[in-house]
């Protein structure tokens, strides 16, 4: 059987997650008695399309330099694949942080598009396998 990503899961599944959501929800969930259904199912969608993301791009220098940390929580929290940009040479320092890979800025366009389809091919590798690109 082949292994299905959880972001393409959901997206082909939307319309019967949502309305079993529906359904929990008004059982479960207290604030659920005040909502209608369609504001129960906005808010469900919200939550899923955001599970459904595969691939993070983060900018180190956000911020003053917090993008490394984004990087840590990304791994701490989620398996999503995370690449990681910088105009400064922070490859080592990314991809210790939890990056799957380092890209130095400017970006060349076809090897930003070939790291990006190797990332989503490859799904979530473990942080030490993380590479520079």
């Amino acid at each position: 059987m082949a292994a299905t990503r959880l972001g393409s899961f959901i997206q082909q599944n939307i319309d019967a997650i949502l309305s079993e959501w529906e359904q929990f929800a008004k059982t479960r969930i207290p604030a659920a008695a005040t909502m209608s259904l369609l504001e129960l199912r906005d808010h469900a969608e919200e939550m899923l399309r955001a599970e459904a993301i595969d691939l993070l791009v983060v900018d180190l220098m956000i911020s003053g330099g917090d993008g490394l940390d984004l990087c840590r929580r990304a791994r701490e929290r989620s398996s999503i694949a995370v690449l990681a940009v910088s105009a400064l040479d922070f490859g080592d320092a990314a991809l210790q942080a939890g990056a799957d890979a380092f890209m130095r800025k400017p970006l060349e366009p076809l090897r930003l598009i070939s790291t990006v389809r190797h990332l989503l091919a490859a799904g979530r590798r473990p942080a030490s396998a993380g590479a520079r690109a």
